[in-house]
């Protein structure tokens, strides 16, 4: 349950606005009476701040109100800056509530009115906000981009507060990515700031990111080392939500550590607290990780007690991932307790509700592809990739829907089975009746399974393709991006020896980037069907020529010799795009795998039929374990280069497609530090001279 805490933690952290959640009634009745007898606008602007924050919690529509009403007034008397935080605030409590699109537009027209003023801070601040809002919005590399013009202006600044706070961040985009290494780094390096500025409130959020990198790596006993500084800070800043959050990770360490009784007895300190301050969300994640500890310690009546009531504040707050947990949590347990029948109630809403949040998060990785789509378009046409994922995810939901219709129809047909033998006064008759019916079912679970596997196969493509687009396409851009502002902004102070090593960088990040967009867009046609085999006659000796030309600057970067032994009569039956494909992908990759020095030989052999024809490199190898794994779509088969070149295992996958379309056959044979052949097989033209 740290993954849900985290984002609680973030929404109420991030934005370094200083919010008092005083939930005193006495308070809210002095502040409408101020604002009834307030005379001028300045007094008003800032009561209508103060009633926003004290409604933040309890009633979020009258807070929004408030805030509303402050950019009125803000225009109203021409008072810019009251605009500008105005807005700021808005967009937080539009992220706060979901909403990041619109929150996206406010923090925008925050900004600009910040820039316009010269308000350096506030213009740092705002690039700190954007960067979140677009995080929760899956845009991961336009948060990067926002949260380094951040780290750049609070440095300016001097403001070690707003350093380690970017600090704390990156290592949370770190985290995200599951690279607890990199995030664990960026978190110490936060803490060094914040202790050296006796920053509490930050420290005891950094300990708490501390605790779940370490226990994500299952080191529970050094994650709660980390909640317990935490929990000491929050104690001593009388920190009630704070307190909560970190009793209930403390509970969940225990859990994995199996100490039931114990982690039971942290949620109950947790839960106390999230009640006493009116914390609905952090109440409902409580319950759900009692849920959880229950049903691990084998007290399921406990755990349904439990996950019902998360259950009935997760629907009150319209939070679909809680109440998927809760159903979740709530077969399970039914179906220990040998409750068949409810247990699969509850597993019918949990599926239906997860598949709304894929739905959710399909739509949101779809939004991020078309964005890229977008900049790349002067180098190719993806826009009807999109079209065919959308068609193939729309085929696979509604196939799975059908796979589970004809589940619960089978339910229902053996609870009718149940009655009938119930009502027959023969035990024979009932036992016959009773195999009938489990023969019908296994044949029907047969075409399930099949249908299953089907659809599992195209839901693992589409998996491949968001990974290649989310992970190795963005990868490089980063690189560009990142190198680009630095050697911008630091030009005339870095030597002509590093200025080279960056545009080196630069120029090899985009070389990837390049190479991977057209081996993505060339598999992502072949999967929709749009490219057409269209074989011909070739003379491979000119094909194989052309093909080393364009990976010829590889090979002389390297040193490595390239020597090619094939006849001149030797021609061919092919599709001549798929070939030039096939071969420059095998031997870019040979080359990629030879160290400095090495040898790339390319021959031929020849039967009535077919022709063979081999790569051998004298490179790095490559292990059985890795072998099996190459021309596996579902799994990531890449590995760096001897000179760290990167890719991203699709030009084999390529490569074995193209080869099976023409006819033939893509083998390996590798031996470690010995070198590798890859070879593949091909019709002979009849015609040949």
């Amino acid at each position: 349950m740290k993954e849900f805490l985290k984002g609680i933690l973030l929404c109420l952290l991030i934005f370094f606005s200083v919010i008092s959640y005083s939930q005193s009634a006495e308070e809210i009745r002095l502040l409408k009476s101020k604002l009834k007898t307030a005379e001028s606008d300045s007094v008003r602007l800032k009561l209508y701040t103060k009633l926003a924050i004290e409604y933040w919690d309890t009633k979020p529509d009258s807070s929004y109100s408030y805030l509303k009403r402050r950019i009125e007034l803000a225009v109203k008397t021409n008072n810019e800056y009251e605009f500008a935080q105005g807005n700021k605030s808005l967009g937080i409590w539009l992220i706060s509530n979901g909403q990041y699109a619109t929150a996206i537009q406010f923090l925008n027209t925050s900004l600009k009115k910040f820039e316009e003023l010269n308000d350096t801070e506030n213009i740092a601040y705002s690039y700190s906000n954007l960067g979140y809002a677009h995080l929760s919005a899956y845009e991961t590399n336009i948060a990067i981009s926002y949260y380094l013009k951040s780290l750049k202006l609070f440095r300016e600044l001097n403001d070690d507060n707003g350093v380690s706070e970017m600090y704390n961040e990156i290592g949370n985009l770190f985290y995200l990515q599951k690279n607890y290494k990199e995030a664990k780094c960026y978190f110490e390096d936060a803490l060094a700031i914040m202790e050296e500025i006796q920053d509490s409130l930050g420290i005891a959020t950094v300990y708490v990111n501390l605790g779940n990198v370490v226990s994500e790596q299952n080191d529970f006993d050094l994650g709660l080392e980390y909640y317990n500084k935490s929990v000491a800070i929050s104690e001593a800043q009388n920190d009630e939500y704070g307190l909560a959050v970190n009793y209930n990770n403390i509970g969940d360490s225990y859990i994995h550590l199996k100490q039931y009784e114990r982690a039971q007895l942290y949620f109950q300190k947790a839960q106390d607290l999230a009640k006493n301050i009116h914390n609905p969300d952090l109440e409902a994640v409580i319950f759900i990780s009692r849920a959880e500890g229950y049903l691990l310690d084998g007290k399921y009546y406990s755990s349904i007690r439990n996950a019902e009531k998360s259950l009935v504040i997760s629907q009150d707050i319209n939070n679909l991932e809680y109440q998927a947990e809760n159903y979740k949590f709530l077969s399970q347990s039914y179906s220990k307790l040998e409750d068949f029948e409810t247990a699969n109630k509850m597993f019918v809403k949990y599926d239906s509700i997860k598949l709304q949040l894929e739905e959710i998060e399909n739509n949101r990785k779809i939004s991020l592809f078309n964005t890229l789509s977008e900049l790349e378009e002067s180098y190719f046409t993806i826009n009807n990739l999109s079209a065919e994922n959308e068609l193939v995810l729309s085929k696979y939901l509604t196939e799975k829907k059908i796979s589970y219709a004809l589940i619960v129809a089978i339910v229902i047909f053996s609870g009718l089975c149940i009655v009938l033998i119930n009502q027959q006064s023969s035990k024979k008759q009932a036992y016959n009746l009773l195999e009938y019916k489990n023969f019908l079912i296994e044949k029907m679970n047969e075409e399930n399974s099949n249908q299953k596997k089907d659809l599992e196969e195209l839901n693992q493509t589409k998996d491949k393709f968001f990974s290649i687009i989310g992970h190795d396409l963005k990868n490089p851009f980063n690189s560009i991006q990142g190198f680009s502002e630095l050697l911008i902004d630091n030009f005339d102070e870095y030597e002509k020896e590093k200025q080279l090593k960056f545009l080196k960088i630069i120029k090899d990040s985009s070389l990837r980037a390049s190479n991977l967009l057209n081996n993505l867009l060339l598999w992502a046609n072949n999967q929709s069907g749009n490219i057409k085999f269209k074989p011909e006659r070739i003379q491979l000796l000119n094909q194989v020529a052309d093909a080393v030309a364009l990976v010829k600057i590889q090979a002389v970067n390297k040193d490595i010799t390239i020597d090619i032994q094939i006849d001149q009569d030797v021609f061919v039956y092919a599709d001549v795009n798929m070939l030039n494909t096939i071969l420059r992908n095998l031997i870019s990759n040979a080359i990629k795998f030879t160290k400095p020095g090495g040898d790339v030989n390319i021959f031929t052999a020849l039967d009535k039929e077919r022709v063979t024809v081999y790569i051998k490199d004298t490179g790095i190898g490559i292990s059985e374990e890795f072998r099996s794994r190459l021309f596996n779509i579902q799994e990531k088969s890449t590995s760096v280069g001897t000179n760290n070149e990167q890719g991203s295992g699709l030009g084999l996958i390529l490569c074995q497609d193209f080869v099976k379309q023409n006819g033939g056959e893509l083998l390996v044979e590798s031996k470690i530090n010995e070198g590798s052949t890859f070879y593949f097989t091909i019709p002979l033209h009849k015609e040949k001279s």
